[in-house]
């Protein structure tokens, strides 16, 4: 246990050393997820959230799965492209 206590405290003085080496690289590893967090959380703020009572996958556009498609009662007709050539 000794060993790996020393080898741990060696790697954290290495990385202090680093870290104190290149200020702006330092500065831009703590500045930048906490811009871009607040970014998404201003973004996520301008957004209206919108309830659909009757949401169903079955009223997409377009379905999930390109050889299904939805028809009446919520049932699926499968179309199977020919894969002969």
């Amino acid at each position: 246990m000794g060993a790996s206590t020393r080898h741990y405290k060696a790697l954290m003085k290495k990385n202090f050393i680093n870290w104190k080496r290149t200020p702006c690289g330092s500065i831009c590893e703590i500045v930048c997820p906490i811009m871009l967090m607040l970014i998404l959380v201003y973004a996520r703020s301008q957004i209206n959230p919108v309830e659909q009572e009757n949401y169903s996958l079955y009223s997409l556009r377009r379905p999930f799965y390109p050889i299904a498609k939805p028809e009446l009662n919520n049932e699926f007709i499968v179309s199977i492209p020919d894969q002969t050539r």
